[in-house]
């Protein structure tokens, strides 16, 4: 698919997004575009605001497919990670660019390790769907990849993370790492004292648990106001990071 192909693909998508979400929550059938253009102060304050965010996201997404070819070695494998966080984010409705920043940074952590790869992919969707189902705003959704981080770099889980990033963030997480260790609360409040949850070991096991709890894997998708504005703020950062 040529560029020129691809730019319109991603603008159709854009309008797409902008009219199923006037449709759902502002109650019309359609944007109104020429309308909002004919009102010269309107049109104005509209493309003002809009070239500054897209000129403030450009820069977020050039440092971030900087950071990305630090840690992935070849275009394709960057492609792939795109299109991965694409479909995940569109189906939880999750905000792109804060996404693919959390991602970066844990997929930095787990580059040598037994769960690099698919594994660490499946453990950030059923993380990423959790946070969705729990309607977490982006800095809470960041805390929670900045403690799955933070226990894949130590090789361990520390209670600090487990007990203050990651439960201060999502409710029942203790008793979650509990159940997929199979032991009790207190047995892994001993265990962590020991460091013997190991994190390569335990996340895989979470992540599946929280398929579970969460219903998540199904396919089905989010569809709060808050998705359906990060699916349009999406369609419209897809589209300027392919020109």
């Amino acid at each position: 698919m040529s560029k020129t192909v691809k730019l319109q693909e991603l603008k159709k998508q854009y309008e797409f997004a902008c009219n199923e979400y006037v449709k759902k929550f502002c109650n019309k059938q359609q944007i109104d575009f020429d309308g909002w253009i004919s009102d010269e102060v309107g049109g104005v304050a509209l493309f003002g605001n809009l070239l500054q965010e897209s000129y403030e996201t450009v820069k977020k997404l050039d440092a971030q497919n900087n950071a990305l070819k630090q840690i992935f070695e070849t275009e394709a494998q960057i492609a792939f990670l795109k299109e991965y966080l694409a479909d995940v984010t569109n189906r939880y409705g999750l905000e792109l660019v804060s996404a693919t920043d959390g991602y970066t940074k844990y997929a930095a952590a787990v580059k040598g390790t037994a769960i690099e790869g698919e594994k660490a992919r499946d453990i950030f969707s059923s993380f990423s769907g959790a946070s969705a189902k729990l309607g977490l705003n982006a800095e809470q959704q960041a805390g929670i990849f900045k403690a799955l981080e933070q226990m894949i770099s130590k090789g361990t889980v520390q209670a600090e993370e487990l007990r203050g990033q990651l439960g201060d963030r999502m409710p029942g997480a203790f008793k979650l790492f509990a159940d997929a260790a199979g032991v009790s609360t207190k047995e892994l409040g001993e265990m962590l004292k020991k460091g013997e949850v190991l994190a390569d070991d335990i996340l895989p096991k979470v992540a599946e648990k929280l398929n579970e709890t969460y219903n998540l894997g199904t396919g089905e998708t989010i569809d709060t106001l808050a998705a359906a504005q990060n699916r349009l703020k999406n369609s419209w950062t897809s589209f300027l990071d392919q020109t």
